[in-house]
């Protein structure tokens, strides 16, 4: 059983939150030629949108693209979340000695977080740092947003996360796929998972490699994208199965699957 305890910590927010040493950090890439920014104007209105004015030179002797990139970084301070984050990013096209003006609008979710099933903006000081990598920022504004005051039980000091600490911040049910009984299983669970103790997926088992044969026909079972698809319905969270399903599977009768699981 695995669980995945660096929540939000991953790829390129854990290298940076953490100094953690890279070769080539989030973003990095090369050119033929050389650019220069300037000119950073930051418009803000009352709702906690963002403009962004910024100008891009090509100050190099060949034509080249660059793709400058928004990072937004987080009031300072242990709550948990990351250093920086990667907020909006604008690619365009220069001659040698051409300079062209890039505008980019940040809206309030740049800095907001998800809690209590609903996106909410937390109030304080951000950096608007516009770079040509996570370690490469050439304009930088700080920019006071309004809004709530973050509330965690958890700070960034606690990573990696104990089991302690991912059982306060993963709201469902834990279940332990490698020993579940009839009362244990979820709609974290698979058909797989729970076919020794429902007929009703066994069934839709059945029913689901059937659809999916159909569906590329006449593609063979080891065609891989045949086999991806099947492995993600049999061995899937049942609840992403319907998600993803298009309303063939419905909310309803996977909570039947389940209760018969459980033998209810």
């Amino acid at each position: 059983d695995v669980e995945y305890r660096e929540s939000i910590f991953v790829g390129y927010r854990y290298y940076d939150s953490f100094n953690i040493p890279v070769r080539f950090c989030f973003g990095h890439g090369l050119s033929y030629t050389e650019f220069k920014y300037t000119d950073l104007e930051v418009t803000k209105t009352t709702d906690n949108t963002c403009r962004l004015t910024f100008c891009i030179e090509n100050t190099g002797a060949m034509p080249g693209s660059e793709t400058a990139q928004i990072y937004v970084a987080n009031p300072e301070g242990d709550a948990f979340r990351p250093r920086r984050e990667l907020r909006g990013f604008e690619k365009i096209s220069l001659d040698p000695g051409e300079k062209k003006t890039v505008e980019i609008t940040l809206d309030p979710t740049a800095f907001s977080v998800y809690q209590d099933d609903d996106l909410k903006v937390i109030g304080g000081k951000y950096k608007l740092q516009i770079g040509a990598s996570l370690m490469d920022i050439r304009l930088e504004q700080e920019v006071d947003i309004t809004g709530e005051m973050i509330s965690s039980p958890l700070t960034s000091a606690a990573v990696p996360l104990s089991s302690d600490d991912f059982g306060q911040i993963y709201e469902f049910e834990r279940t332990h796929f490698s020993d579940l009984n009839p009362g244990e299983f979820t709609l974290k669970n698979s058909l797989i998972q729970m076919k020794n103790n429902s007929l009703l997926a066994k069934i839709w088992i059945v029913l689901g490699k059937f659809i999916v044969r159909c569906m590329y026909f006449p593609k063979p079972a080891s065609d891989p994208e045949v086999r991806m698809t099947m492995e993600g319905l049999l061995e899937g969270n049942i609840d992403c199965v319907c998600n993803q399903s298009g309303g063939l599977v419905s909310r309803k009768l996977i909570k039947k699957i389940v209760d018969s699981a459980n033998r209810r």
